[in-house]
């Protein structure tokens, strides 16, 4: 069938990235994780460059791992479990060696280098986005259903919401406090002020929970969908190919993102469609008076 010849290579990607070490000597962390550490330095880096502070090192150092670290640290939280952070250096060595590195090789001081633009690296990254985002998803609805306490682990409402959380969480939690000025302060999330893009990371990552949900049948209320899509009220997919789904799935939703944000003009995007002015512009309240002849 059409699905496998998309689900085949895109699973195979999947367990390659998820396999394969950076190097197996030097630095031997899976290239999901070092590739997940350069896409969220570029994103927080750009955010700095854009706003126009310059940030000591090691609070630009802080604010990236909010950024790279929220979803799980809101993750874990809320379901009152240590987060991985605070017992394994793992963590800290991929990230902190990473977004140093990325800074210092893009900085111009050692090299002719300068960060590539944001619309150049949205448009390489949407399947390895996915591929990443993924494995954090499906880690939220693993840790919901083998949760210590039952009404956690029997709940399918934890399992949609951690998905959202574990997929907006690192974006919200560095808009809350604005990580890339030089004082950080509360504000609000873009995601609350609504709209399909900026809205994107929350519902796409409950439905990309639910779609692995139910091909893996995490829940015995996915059985009644189940038996509509399949005829059997059970599970009719591997956790992989559950997986490959769910990266077809935000691949999708993130070459929508990218092509809404840096290709439609601003007159035809999502944003005018619901009515908002291009260009981010407010709306004129200039008002035009004609002056007719009088007609003697």
């Amino acid at each position: 069938m059409a699905y496998r010849a998309l689900l085949r290579p895109t699973a195979s990607a999947t367990e390659w990235l998820s396999a394969t070490t950076l190097h197996p000597t030097y630095f031997p962390y899976p290239l999901t994780l070092v590739l997940h550490a350069v896409r969220i330095s570029h994103a927080y880096s750009s955010k700095v460059k854009a706003s126009g502070h310059k940030l000591p090192p090691f609070q630009h150092l802080a604010g990236f791992l909010v950024m790279a670290w929220g979803g799980a640290l809101w993750t874990n939280a809320l379901l009152c479990l240590p987060p991985p952070q605070l017992y394994s250096v793992t963590p800290w060595i991929i990230y902190c060696t990473t977004h140093i590195a990325m800074c210092t090789i893009f900085s111009g001081t050692f090299l002719p280098l300068s960060w590539p633009s944001g619309k150049f690296v949205d448009s390489v990254f949407p399947a390895i986005d996915a591929i990443c985002r993924s494995g954090a998803i499906i880690g939220g609805v693993g840790a919901v259903k083998n949760h210590a306490n039952p009404a956690v682990a029997n709940s399918l409402l934890a399992q949609i919401i951690i998905g959202a959380v574990s997929s907006v969480g690192g974006g919200a939690a560095a808009g809350f406090f604005g990580v890339w000025d030089k004082e950080w302060s509360l504000k609000t999330p873009s995601f609350l002020k609504g709209g399909i893009i900026p809205t994107m990371d929350v519902w796409a990552g409950a439905a990309a929970a639910a779609i692995y949900g139910s091909a893996t049948l995490s829940h015995p209320d996915y059985k009644p969908l189940n038996t509509y899509l399949v005829g059997k009220p059970k599970a009719f997919m591997t956790p992989l190919g559950a997986r490959s789904v769910v990266v077809v799935f935000l691949t999708t939703m993130y070459i929508f993102r990218v092509a809404s944000t840096h290709y439609v003009p601003a007159s035809k995007g999502p944003g005018r469609m619901l009515g908002k002015p291009a260009n981010g512009a407010k709306p004129s309240t200039k008002v035009t008076v004609t002056t007719q002849r009088k007609v003697q």
